[in-house]
């Protein structure tokens, strides 16, 4: 199904990205930007580690209910921003030795959810530290989470793969239709989300909002992951909410790879500008999420002293990184919102 060499070059890449890292914290300021970051992390999971220690779990009933919640979350989040380029995103040195190369379009795909599976067990590290007061293992959350990361990474890509075969099949009406439909779906649940949150005066809103029928229906494919997380015993329960995961994954991936979709001139159009925001990114010091500011621009500040222009770029940030900026506030949000959760 997958060629030999696209698995050592997994390995390969993995080889690199170790090396890299090692190199580059032998420098001063690679040494300085090393232990800033350690200390982030030390104190991002910290307190979940401590609380876990002292044995103070949390709600494990609610914190089940809300993961359904949060991966579904993640999913839209994916597909409505940029971040869901990431999916079908080919550094430059692969979309010019892999395009051309003697692989097919599916053994390509293959490789990159292979290898994005690869690429979660480090996220998913810290996220199971995080979870640790609402799980009654490590291992239970770290397997869980793991797949759960999976599961959100194929699902943006299974839906990108899809639209870009909807794209090249279906120039009917049907096509306005379908679009119109599902518009007209996700507004009747935004509305029905709305109506659930003003009458969740005296009760639990995640309990209501996860007792609607439609929500039920919803997240059902989310459940198994929640279960996996926060499995009490690993005989039965981890080990049998695991295998539906990995199923449930494994489908994803024959789907991905089995739609006959011509993704590789959206790949690349993609990876380049991905490839042009990392540049932008690394000069700046600021991840981009947009080449250019689509028109809107900050007007001028006054001098202040030196404040002004400091403002002044900050503002001019904000406004071509709105995405980025709100979704790395929603996911530090969730990171500081768990450990307070009870």
């Amino acid at each position: 199904m997958i060629d030999p060499a696209l698995l050592l070059l997994i390995r390969f890449r993995w080889r690199a990205m170790l090396r890299k890292t090692v190199r580059g914290a032998r420098s001063k300021r690679g040494i300085v930007m090393f232990a800033l970051g350690l200390v982030v992390i030390v104190l991002w999971i910290a307190p979940a580690v401590i609380l876990a220690m002292r044995g103070e779990k949390g709600d494990v009933n609610q914190f089940r209910a809300l993961v359904p919640l949060g991966l579904l979350g993640m999913c839209m989040l994916s597909l409505m921003t940029s971040a869901g380029e990431r999916a079908i995103y080919f550094s430059p040195g692969e979309v010019e030795f892999l395009f051309p190369g003697p692989f097919g379009r599916r053994e390509v795909l293959a490789y990159k959810l292979l290898g994005t599976v690869m690429n979660v067990t480090i996220g998913a590290l810290f996220f199971s530290v995080m979870a640790l007061r609402y799980t009654t293992s490590w291992f239970a959350a770290y397997l869980g989470v793991a797949l759960s990361l999976v599961f959100v990474q194929y699902v943006t890509m299974a839906a990108m793969i899809v639209g870009e075969t909807f794209s090249q099949r279906a120039y009917t009406r049907g096509r306005k239709v379908v679009v119109y439909t599902l518009g007209a779906m996700v507004a009747v649940a935004a509305g029905r989300i709305v109506a659930l949150r003003g009458e969740a005066r005296n009760e639990n809103f995640v309990t209501l909002l996860r007792e609607s029928p439609w929500l039920t229906y919803v997240l059902m494919p989310f459940e198994p992951f929640a279960r996996a997380i926060t499995a009490e015993t690993i005989f039965p329960d981890l080990a049998m909410w695991t295998a539906i995961c990995v199923a449930i994954n494994a489908g994803l991936f024959a789907v991905i790879v089995m739609l006959d979709a011509e993704y590789r001139e959206t790949a690349i159009r993609v990876s380049q500008r991905m490839y042009t925001r990392i540049q932008r990114a690394q000069r700046s010091g600021m991840a981009q999420t947009s080449v250019s500011a689509g028109g809107r621009r900050v007007p001028r500040l006054p001098w202040l002293g030196g404040a002004g222009p400091i403002a002044w770029r900050q503002c001019t940030n904000v406004v071509r990184n709105g995405r980025s900026i709100l979704m790395m506030m929603i996911l530090l949000g969730v990171a500081v919102g768990m450990p307070a959760m009870r």
